[in-house]
């Protein structure tokens, strides 16, 4: 007996189930790739707004030293990496005060700022610099008047306690920085 109307061909008229997983697959290494980019982005944008906070307190401390050139000169401004700069005996925002009592008083206002940073005390800080340190120094031995100062802002990244103020980023144990020159 025949059926006409019936065809038993082996033509798939469909999708196979091998077929289904292997797309399944190739789409979920997509998105763990997708993940995985979507992860680096946000630590390379925290990283940078490290930077840009770091510069912005650097750039606030270059104007303060440019507006006491004299201080510069005479060299005030100089602090070791990780030295805490003496506290200032007069309140240079209401007494008038020497070149060396000004860069004092500066000095110890870009601490305060940089450890309010630390302590997410700041409303536009949203970003602690941990482990924050800074440094001034003269970039030429012997220092001129005319010797560029370097400021630099030290922090550790990841905090993993790093403590070594040579700048590698590739070195686990170096804080990273942020370097500013200021020509008197």
């Amino acid at each position: 007996m025949r059926f006409p109307n019936r065809s038993f061909r082996s033509d798939s008229r469909g999708v196979s189930m091998i077929e289904v997983l292997v797309a399944i697959v190739i789409i979920a290494i997509g998105l763990l790739g997708i993940a995985a980019l979507q992860g680096s982005a946000l630590q390379n944008n925290y990283l940078s707004i490290q930077y840009t906070q770091a510069a912005l307190l650097a750039q606030n401390l270059s104007e303060s030293m440019r507006a006491n050139r004299e201080g510069v000169l005479q060299d005030d401004y100089a602090v070791a990496a990780g030295v805490t700069p003496n506290s200032p005996a007069t309140d240079c925002a209401l007494a008038n005060c020497s070149p060396t009592e000004l860069a004092t008083w500066d000095l110890d206002r870009f601490d305060t700022a940089l450890r309010a940073i630390n302590a997410n005390k700041q409303v536009n800080a949203p970003v602690a610099l941990a482990s924050g340190t800074f440094s001034v120094r003269c970039s030429d031995t012997p220092c001129t008047d005319n010797s560029p100062r370097v400021i630099t802002v030290y922090w550790d990244t990841e905090r993993s306690d790093a403590k070594e103020y040579d700048c590698d980023p590739d070195s686990s144990g170096s804080l990273r920085c942020f370097r500013l020159i200021h020509i008197p």
